[in-house]
């Protein structure tokens, strides 16, 4: 399973955060967000046990350093989820689905 950008992307840091304001409406204050940006955001921290303030920090290290990882590891993932259940999203089965089943 692929994790982070493919190595011949050209995606920015600049448009990542772009992207992730328009998804979860992390560049506006809590007020301004849809009511869908504002679930979306909070089922991620809510997940990952995070502040929904860092989310767009974890986005940038999923997306530019985990490749880096993976490369070096010989192309294969050094994390795995075997065993764990996620709480917390719409879908807590789906997403609680080991890394290697999909």
């Amino acid at each position: 399973m692929p994790i982070g950008l493919p190595a011949d992307s050209r995606l920015t840091n600049a448009e990542l955060i772009a992207r992730a304001d328009e998804c979860l409406g992390t560049r506006r204050p809590a007020a301004q967000r849809t009511a869908e940006q504002a679930q979306r955001l909070k089922t991620i921290g809510g997940v990952l046990k995070i502040p929904e303030s860092s989310v767009v920090g974890h986005l940038n290290g999923g997306t530019f350093t985990l490749p880096d990882v993976v490369r070096k590891n010989g192309g294969m993932s050094p994390f795995g989820n075997d065993g764990v259940r996620y709480l917390g999203s719409g879908n807590d089965a789906a997403l609680s689905t080991p890394i290697d089943q999909i």
